[in-house]
Formats: C-alpha cells, structure tokens, sequence
C-alpha cells in the first residue's frame, strides 16, 4: 500500500518502517491471549508448550486477519496529480529482482540479522527457561518480553524525529543487539559464579537493551534502508521479497530454535541454561559478522543517499 499512495521513492520505504512498532502490539496481544488463555492447573510441562504453540497460534491468526483485511483494501481518493501508483512491469514485481542477485543476498542478510539475533528465544520461547534466566512463572515471561518489545517498537517514534538517517541506525541498533545476546549468553551461563538473584536482574537488562536496540533502532530502519538498496524501478517488488525473507527465515529459526538448545544442553535431561548460553553466544556472532558485512556493502542505489 505505501508504494500505491508514495511511489517508489524513499518515503515509501519510510512509511513501512512506520507501521512496523504496530506489529510489535500486535505480538503483545498474543503475550497477553497466551498469560490469560492457558490453564494454570496443568503440569509445568504442558503448561510450557501450551504457551509457545498458544504463542505461535495467535500469531499466525493475526497474520491471516491482515491478509483478510487487505482483500478489501481500496486506494484512497487523491487528485490525479498526487496518485502515486506502480505500474507493474511486463515480467512482474519479482523477476526483474533476479538481475540484482547481490542486493538481494543483502536483504536476506539483513532478514537474518533482525530475526537471527535473538528475537524469538527471547520472545516466543521464553516459557521454556522462564525461571532459570529470569525467575519468573512461565506464563508470565512472554508478556514481560513482548512488553519490552512493543515499547519500544514505540519509543522507535520519537527516536527517528532525532535520528533521521536509517543507515547508522540500523548498524548502531544491530551492535547494540549483537553485544546485548552476548551478555545475556554471559550472564545465564551455568559457568558465572553470581547469586541467582542477580543473574535473574542482569538477564532482565540484557533482554530490555536487547529489545530497545532491536526494535527501537533495526526495526525502526530496517524496511526504509533495505529499499533503498534497489534500483527505484524494483522497489515494490522488492518490498515482497523482503516480507518474504524475513518471515522465512522467522520459520526456519521457528523449528530450529528449541532443537539446538535442547542439543546444545545434553539432551532434554541436561541443564537447559548451558545450551541457552551457547545459543546466544551463536546469535551474537551472527549479529557482529551481520554488521560487517552490511557495513562494508549496504550500499544505496543510485539517486538516494540515506
């Protein structure tokens, strides 16, 4: 829709970044529907997996009634003079992408470093170490975390009215993030030797600046930067690939995720903080060789200058 009402300039791009804190409280409903929906009276176990499969459901809901919303979608009425509607090229939106292969491994990698950074074991899967890195009841960890996380999807408002240019946003956020995973790796480790309690207050530190770095500075930039690396003709389609990036990859950490930490702990039976602390120490390395190599290529098309 923004490339409808804005054309393929970079105020498209900038719209999008826009909308997306709203997608944060919209993860937050599904913290709130999974605190109050699931069943206190059941074994912790069930209880756990109810949270994340109740999670991953609300999810998914909310993304097919966005998808249901968009099939009655009109373009609002502007004059003829400000309508700024794409035509769609001969070959479609995605084939002329094809021409530019390393512009978009770039978006991909920039898909990756949003989602392979840490969000969904810090989000989604929260439940299944709620007590041991946070102390908290495992119910009540997504709605703590996906609070974090829409807060500052929001606070991502007045930050970009100070901080205009998208690109050192995203890479400052993208540090921020990466040495935040690193900490939390650190400080849920079996290895530290810290009382509980302060292990519990540390990992709520890192978790918030993770969440503030995240969505506050990457996700607040990361539509508007990751536009403008394609040519102004490709830029709607560009727009698709860059959804569709980005929500494969969330699927394939999806059913990843829980897998290596189970495997990375020992097995189910193993301490499940020492697999935690190995993962995110893995999210931090994705994070730091993310911000060197887009550092070195993301680099605008011609006729922008973020």
């Amino acid at each position: 829709l923004p490339f409808e009402v804005f054309g393929p300039g970079p105020t498209a791009g900038t719209v999008t970044s826009f909308l997306q804190p709203f997608t944060e409280l919209g993860v937050l409903i599904g913290g709130v529907y999974t605190f109050f929906g699931v069943p206190k009276d059941t074994d912790a176990e069930t209880r756990v997996e109810a949270l994340i499969h109740g999670h991953i459901a609300m999810m998914h809901a909310l993304a097919v009634a966005v998808a249901v919303t968009c099939a009655f979608v009109r373009e609002p009425p502007l004059p003829a003079g400000q309508r700024g509607c794409v035509p769609l090229p001969p070959g479609g939106l995605i084939l002329p992408l094809l021409k530019f292969p390393g512009r978009l491994a770039l978006l991909v990698l920039m898909a990756l470093a949003f989602v392979g950074t840490g969000l969904l074991g810090i989000g989604i899967f929260s439940p299944l170490y709620a007590e041991e890195a946070w102390g908290l009841e495992p119910s009540l960890a997504p709605l703590v975390m996906q609070s974090f996380s829409a807060g500052s999807g929001l606070l991502s408002f007045g930050l970009r009215r100070c901080l205009t240019r998208p690109r050192p946003v995203f890479l400052v956020g993208l540090v921020g993030a990466s040495l935040s995973s690193f900490g939390f790796g650190l400080v849920v480790s079996p290895d530290v030797g810290a009382s509980a309690g302060a292990r519990h207050a540390l990992a709520m530190v890192f978790a918030a600046t993770f969440f503030l770095a995240l969505q506050g500075f990457v996700g607040s930039a990361l539509f508007e930067l990751a536009l403008t690396l394609l040519p102004p003709h490709v830029r709607a389609g560009g727009g698709a690939f860059m959804n569709t990036a980005f929500n494969c990859v969330a699927t394939g950490l999806t059913f990843a995720y829980p897998v290596a930490v189970v495997a990375l702990s020992g097995g189910r039976s193993g301490n499940i903080l020492e697999g935690l602390s190995i993962i995110y120490f893995i999210f931090a390395g994705i994070g730091a060789v993310s911000v060197a190599v887009l550092g070195k290529w993301m680099i605008p098309a011609p006729q922008d200058t973020p």
